[in-house]
């Protein structure tokens, strides 16, 4: 089952056998934002406010991700939590941010969710 949880608590995960994948533009991860999409939420954030900045920020991730590498780096999750499910164990999508909305690793949670699902069901009518 694919989940996901704070870097700072990642340790117990770890320690259960669970992956943990650290997303975070500091380690270099293929599905983090770029800089400029990190910094321009954090200005727009202090210009327009946060609701509407994320709105901004929606899109501009969902543009950093659409990368041939990127979709590799979806795939290769996909079958991780595969793999993983057979041993009944977890893979976790990390990162700093707390438990709020406003983190990239709630939307690439929603669309990696959203693959397993239709590839699921993909299988299931056959």
């Amino acid at each position: 089952m694919l989940k996901n949880c704070m870097l700072r608590d990642s340790d117990k995960y770890i320690e259960k056998g669970y992956l943990v994948i650290d997303i975070t533009r500091t380690a270099g991860h293929i599905l983090s934002p770029f800089w400029n999409t990190i910094n321009n939420f954090k200005r727009e954030t202090e210009s327009i406010g946060k609701e509407a900045a994320w709105e901004n920020f929606i899109p501009d991730y969902l543009n950093d991700i659409n990368t041939i590498g990127a979709d590799r780096e979806i795939k290769s999750i996909i079958n991780l939590v595969e793999i993983y499910d057979k041993q009944n164990l977890h893979v976790y999508l990390a990162c700093y941010c707390n438990t709020s909305k406003f983190c990239h690793r709630f939307l690439l949670f929603d669309k990696i969710d959203k693959l397993i699902v239709n590839r699921q069901k993909s299988l299931d009518d056959y």
